[in-house]
């Protein structure tokens, strides 16, 4: 079962997944304390899993807008994602605001290229729906703190960072090198579509790598 666009809070994580699927599921639910819900079939697998259901409203207290084009760009998710750790004073104002500090960003996002390449074509209203922007905003928050904030962007590595928390700065830096690779050659998509360049992979021009 695919589950489209969900949010879920790890006990100090967040995972924003496009394609997340009940296969595994049970090994991320180990160490689920709730589950920040968008969507009624990602609610009920939760539920089967016994986890407890909420609404991302319900955590940034203000209701999705605009068809759900706005979600999680709200500072109760990016003061979390961005507040520096190492500081008295953003740890001070962490408390105040009672954000919890989220340790790890677990995200994929619309597929977007896919939808390009549909046969038959997408019109373009359609296809600019698939612009992710909450769930790439996340992603690029966490890379910027990446000390503090574990940027994951392949479901394959789920199981990895279950098992094994990294630890070390260079550890870290190797997931937020990929998660940037990721939202560069996402946004390279884009705009080759926009400029109307036509390829299968949408690799990385000339001087872009």
């Amino acid at each position: 079962t695919d589950i489209y666009s969900c949010y879920a809070c790890f006990k100090k994580s967040l995972i924003s997944n496009e394609n997340l699927k009940t296969d595994g599921f049970e090994q991320h639910a180990e160490i689920l304390c709730k589950v920040v819900k968008n969507g009624k079939k990602f609610a009920q697998i939760a539920k089967t899993f016994g986890l407890e259901v909420i609404g991302v409203s319900d955590v940034t207290g203000h209701p999705e807008i605009f068809d759900g084009r706005v979600k999680s760009l709200h500072p109760a998710i990016h003061g979390p994602l961005l507040a520096r750790l190492e500081t008295e004073k953003d740890q001070q104002g962490l408390k105040e605001l009672n954000y919890p500090p989220i340790q790890i960003v677990a995200c994929n996002l619309y597929p977007f290229s896919d939808a390009a390449k549909q046969e038959p074509k997408l019109a373009d209203p359609a296809l600019l729906e698939m612009i992710d922007i909450g769930g790439h905003s996340l992603i690029r928050a966490a890379i910027k703190n990446y000390s503090k904030t574990i940027p994951i962007v392949s479901p394959s590595d789920y199981k990895k960072i279950i098992r094994k928390l990294p630890k070390s700065i260079n550890e870290k830096k190797k997931y937020a090198i990929t998660a940037l690779q990721h939202i560069t050659q996402y946004d390279i998509a884009i705009t080759n579509w926009f400029q109307g360049i036509k390829t299968d992979e949408y690799p990385l021009r000339y001087g872009e790598n």
